[in-house]
């Protein structure tokens, strides 16, 4: 009971530090124009020059990136 209880709230943590990721990016950094690192920058330039929604891509690239380096036989998995 004691795990679960601690699972639950680790992973209410994790959700609540997403929110304010996602807060911080759509007040702060979208509004300005900067650019960010990692899968977000990225889909910050992507939507700056095709107008693609940054959740699509973020999306895209979160589900697709695992299929494709399995794929090409590669990892960047940091041990």
């Amino acid at each position: 009971m004691r795990q679960i209880l601690k699972r639950i709230v680790e992973t209410l943590v994790v959700i609540f530090g997403n929110c304010i990721y996602a807060f911080g990016i759509a007040m702060f950094i979208l509004p300005s124009g900067l650019i960010t690192g990692g899968t977000t920058g990225i889909a910050l330039f992507v939507n700056d020059v095709f107008h693609t929604p940054v959740t699509v891509f973020v999306f895209h690239m979160y589900t697709t990136d695992d299929h494709l380096m399995t794929f090409l036989h590669c990892s960047f998995n940091i041990t």
